[in-house]
């Protein structure tokens, strides 16, 4: 018998099928992880399971071998897709792991304090961000778009203090990127130019 949530985890699963009656699609596949990023995990395993779908695995697995065979190429094709929507954990701490200080990466990105920590608090309107500048990022830090993408477009970041009358704080506003360059006083002219332009 299905619980109420095997009947939710099947209906996105299905819905992602649907949209990809080809194959796996890795931006679809993004579209639906950031859309349903409670089901992260069941959308990249079953993305996997597809395309293990497309080897010839024979009638049976008779063999501790052929069963080794199966559980390899399952592992890889799902590290697969892990990899390829894994976040990094935050833009500084990408960059300390690289020996670089936080101050590297505002002169490499053109950006001030405050506009950085916007971003690493996800306060950015990610549908906002231009692709050169999220470009800019993964050059930047050595790793790929998409694990750029998966932070910047997680939920806010949220104060962990509680107010007097222990209601859980409100989920930060967030702006739009063309606003918060042209809002923020800690930018040179030049700095602000070259954003607006990206």
């Amino acid at each position: 018998m299905f619980s109420k949530q095997d009947d939710d985890v099947l209906n996105v699963l299905e819905s992602y099928a649907v949209a990809t009656p080809e194959g796996n699609d890795q931006t679809i596949l993004r579209q639906w992880i950031e859309r349903f990023p409670s089901y992260e995990g069941d959308l990249i395993e079953f993305a996997a399971s597809r395309e293990l779908l497309k080897h010839d695995l024979g009638d049976g697995f008779e063999s501790s071998e052929e069963k080794s065979l199966l559980f390899s190429m399952s592992r890889v094709a799902f590290d697969s897709h892990a990899a390829a929507h894994a976040s990094i954990p935050g833009i500084v701490l990408k960059a300390e792991q690289l020996g670089l200080k936080k101050k590297d990466v505002r002169e490499r990105l053109g950006i001030s304090n405050e506009l950085l920590t916007y971003l690493e608090d996800r306060r950015i309107e990610y549908s906002s961000i231009p692709k050169a500048f999220i470009e800019n990022i993964a050059d930047f830090l050595k790793t790929n778009s998409d694990s750029v993408i998966a932070f910047l477009s997680s939920p806010p970041r949220v104060a962990n203090a509680f107010h007097k009358n222990e209601d859980r704080p409100s989920e930060p506003a967030t702006v739009d990127f063309r606003s918060a360059v042209k809002d923020d006083l800690n930018l040179t002219e030049e700095q602000r130019k070259q954003l607006l332009s990206l």
